[in-house]
């Protein structure tokens, strides 16, 4: 026997329990048949299962397995202040692992506690609005169901039993949009916890967050290597490839803070493949007008090590409703098949919480 989470079970019984009262109310004699009612119902409880697989599919198993990941990567930090002789920090880390983190209570005077904690909570937030979605979905489907049934019952002069399940719909409706504005209430209080900023974490190129943020590509394509792993390059050689990603900023916000990296070789001058590539690293208000925040190109930086921008960005970047980031890698002799030398958004195949390969912090 399926034992359900205590999260699935409140969602299932809130579903029952606002949901279809119109119609589990009605009798025969108030507009539908006993046969109309029952083939009501079963639509319903096919609509209510659905939803709990969903939630458990999209919702619970996801949640149990970040919560596994998060408290595994505590546990190795345990580990790592204690050989240290840093007990105090190993018990922080000790009693981290016991609760999930949340957005008022991160450890931040820990800073491999906090990313840990942080990553947690982008992941949540990242699962939360994926389940929503697919309710949402879900929601819609049903909807469109019942409200061809109305029809059919208000074309036929059916007045009360037409009623009956409009209201149905209506409170179907009600439900599907509290779960997205309870939703859109907790992410902005995540991001507003403590400070008053907006953080954006990016953390795989086929995630959801970063096609929201593919503002403009050129020359680019994903690669991904026997191991697994996955990232950005160009697709071919001698050409400029080219990454803008844009993101809202609110006129609140006077700072901004980015922290990002290229993984670039060059081959010519170490063994292990063929090719050499470079890249910059750029922002602007506009999306027209670049300023350079990490020169690779001007000086032919092949394969510079270390090629990342860990700062506050300047002003001039600041001025808009928008911030733009470009990234622009180069390659030469690379062989366009299987790797590349200039690589964005590496990401590992299968490893647990990956730490961010972009995070654009503003704040007032």
């Amino acid at each position: 026997m399926k034992i359900l989470s205590v999260e699935t079970f409140i969602f299932l019984a809130a579903i029952l329990i606002c949901g279809s009262s119109h119609l589990l109310g009605q009798q025969p004699s108030d507009g539908l048949s006993t046969e109309e009612l029952r083939k009501l119902q079963l639509l319903r409880s096919s609509y209510v299962l659905e939803m709990l697989n969903l939630n458990d599919q999209f919702l619970d198993k996801p949640i149990r397995k970040l919560r596994t990941g998060y408290q595994k990567r505590l546990k190795e930090l345990q580990s790592k202040f204690t050989k240290a002789g840093e007990l105090s920090k190993a018990v922080v880390a000790r009693d981290a692992a016991k609760t999930d983190p949340t957005p008022d209570k991160i450890i931040e005077k820990i800073q491999e506690i906090a990313l840990a904690q942080k990553i947690f909570l982008a992941k949540q937030e990242e699962i939360l609005m994926r389940r929503n979605d697919d309710l949402l979905k879900v929601s819609k489907s049903y909807v469109t169901k019942l409200t061809a049934i109305k029809n059919k019952l208000a074309k036929a002069n059916r007045l009360e039993a037409a009623v009956a399940v409009s209201q149905d719909i209506e409170e179907i409706l009600t439900e599907s949009e509290g779960r997205s504005v309870d939703q859109k209430a907790k992410t902005a209080a995540a991001l507003t916890s403590g400070k008053n900023q907006a953080v954006f974490r990016l953390y795989s190129t086929d995630s959801r967050d970063f096609r929201k943020h593919n503002f403009k590509r050129k020359n680019l394509k994903k690669y991904m290597e026997r191991s697994g792993d996955s990232y950005l390059g160009p697709a071919a050689n001698g050409t400029d490839a080219e990454l803008v990603l844009k993101f809202q900023r609110h006129s609140s916000y006077s700072r901004a803070q980015l922290t990002t990296k290229c993984l670039l070789w060059d081959f010519t001058k170490e063994g292990g493949g063929i090719g050499r590539g470079m890249a910059n690293i750029e922002g602007s208000s506009d999306g027209k007008e670049w300023f350079v925040l990490r020169d690779g190109m001007t000086q032919k930086d092949w394969g510079k090590k270390d090629f990342s921008f860990d700062g506050e960005l300047p002003e001039n970047i600041l001025e808009g409703s928008h911030v733009y980031i470009r990234i622009r890698l180069h390659t030469e002799n690379a062989p366009e098949n299987g790797y590349t030398v200039a690589q964005f958004g590496r990401t590992s195949k299968g490893e647990e919480n990956p730490p961010p390969f972009f995070e654009l912090i503003f704040s007032e």
